[in-house]
């Protein structure tokens, strides 16, 4: 495999003294895009946060560009990966414009003064994510889904090799959230960015990743959707009884 943008070792996540997870090992090359699947509180959201550096890691170590993340400096770091969790702060009056260009605040100087190649990255992310007409609307106007592609292209904007998103494709339905999940895989796989995200949309996460890391309390596990297939990895991810993997077909199924 080429060498890795992203590595975890050993590592262990949670709060204080709770372990959530631990044993994780994975590495990730340029230009994949990565699911991040497993049940309601598993931890999907706590690593992604502990992968963006917001919380320490419990054991372990995670490596960006083969650096140690917890030595990465804020502003080398804001270059290196960009993030949206689910919960986002923002000043409702914004518009839709003036907060994707927050996302170009690690090569600003301290003035906050846009340049010219800032002014055009904007401006691409607001056409990815279809957001023209809307770029001077304020943020409270918007629905749940607009505001979701709002965060997405001020993540594209900070234009890092590394995006981290959890839960990208909350509020929207089906056919917008793979809309949103395909053109993340283009961006992804054209711009050479490694993208992961978290999802309850497994069935679609398996058609269009190019790994996903199956996240298990006791034994969590990272490959190509074909592999964990082969493994048997998803026959164990919810109770026997209600929900079934078929490995035939690659989807779950209502027993």
């Amino acid at each position: 495999m080429a060498q890795p943008i992203l590595s975890v070792a050993s590592l262990s996540i949670g709060y204080g003294s709770k372990t959530i997870l631990e044993n994780l090992d994975f590495s990730i090359p340029k230009g994949r895009f990565v699911g991040i699947v497993g049940v309601n509180g598993v931890g999907k959201s706590t690593l992604m946060r502990t992968l963006g550096g917001f919380q320490s890691a419990l054991a372990g170590e995670i490596r960006l560009e083969d650096q140690p993340l917890q030595t990465i400096l804020p502003n080398p770091l804001a270059k290196l990966r960009s993030v949206v969790l689910t919960e986002q702060g923002v000043t409702q009056n914004l518009t839709v414009q003036e907060l994707i260009a927050l996302g170009r605040y690690p090569y600003t100087n301290w003035w906050g003064k846009l340049t010219k190649v800032d002014h055009e990255q904007i401006s691409k992310s607001l056409e990815r994510l279809e957001l023209i007409p809307l770029k001077d609307c304020k943020f409270h106007e918007l629905s749940d889904g607009q505001r979701q592609r709002v965060w997405l292209a001020r993540a594209l904007a900070q234009q890092t090799p590394v995006i981290l998103l959890d839960e990208p494709t909350t509020h929207l339905d089906l056919y917008h959230k793979i809309q949103i999940l395909k053109m993340l895989q283009n961006i992804s796989h054209t711009e050479e960015k490694t993208i992961l995200f978290t999802t309850h949309e497994i069935n679609i996460a398996l058609q269009l990743c190019d790994n996903i890391l199956l996240l298990d309390p006791t034994t969590s596990a990272f490959g190509k959707p074909t592999e964990l297939i082969a493994g048997g990895h998803f026959q164990r991810l919810f109770p026997k009884g209600m929900v079934d993997f078929d490995e035939k077909t690659g989807a779950f199924v209502i027993k």
